[in-house]
């Protein structure tokens, strides 16, 4: 796993699933470590050029610290449980479009959402298949996503998301929202293992 504000693009594969942790964020039921904290991917639309490294990039925010919060559902999950906790008050947060003065007003809490995301591990997990709605990217991704939020461990009672106004966030102890209600399918782990078991291991 990599410090999400340390990795690089020669770090990711051109595509793949996404496994991200947080600092603070244990099992606590299924075993011991970090908890998963969110799961995504990229393309899984068909013909979309979207690279694992752009999606993460997003999430990471600028390298000097700045960020855009439309262009990465993450980082306006975690702006908004900022907010509703009372750490900031920014009422453009989260709305279609951006204005010079609500963005000069959102810079500190992007940066502070930096700050957060830029702390996350993330493991990535090769999957080099075509984009596209029916991809194991994206099945990977949904099952997961399903499996943690229906039996994995809960969140802890200090983890930022219990502020979050989404309930599916809440409820989960994710920072998803889509798949939260996802029945995993029956052969969810044995897809993962085969592709696990296809990484080729560093020496």
């Amino acid at each position: 796993m990599r410090l999400l504000s340390d990795l690089r693009r020669e770090h990711c594969p051109p595509r793949g699933v996404y496994f991200m942790y947080e600092p603070g964020e244990d099992r606590a039921v299924t075993g011991s470590g970090p908890r998963v904290v969110r799961v995504g991917t990229h393309a899984v639309s068909r013909g979309s050029r979207a690279s694992l490294w752009t999606r993460l990039a997003q999430h990471r925010g600028s390298r000097a610290g700045s960020g855009n919060h439309r262009a990465s559902i993450l980082r306006r999950h975690v702006g908004e449980a900022l907010i509703a906790r009372g750490d900031f008050v920014v009422p453009s947060w989260g709305t279609p479009r951006g204005t010079p003065e609500g963005r000069t007003q959102e810079r500190p809490l992007e940066e502070e959402v930096s700050r957060r995301v830029g702390a996350m591990q993330v493991l990535l997990l090769p999957i080099p298949d075509p984009p596209g709605p029916d991809s194991e990217r994206a099945l990977i991704e949904r099952g997961v996503i399903g499996l943690l939020s229906q039996h994995g461990d809960p969140a802890s009672s200090d983890w930022l998301g219990r502020h979050s106004p989404t309930n599916e966030i809440v409820r989960s102890g994710l920072w998803n929202v889509r798949h939260v209600h996802t029945t995993p399918p029956p052969d969810l782990l044995g897809i993962l293992e085969r592709l696990v078991s296809a990484v080729p291991v560093a020496r």
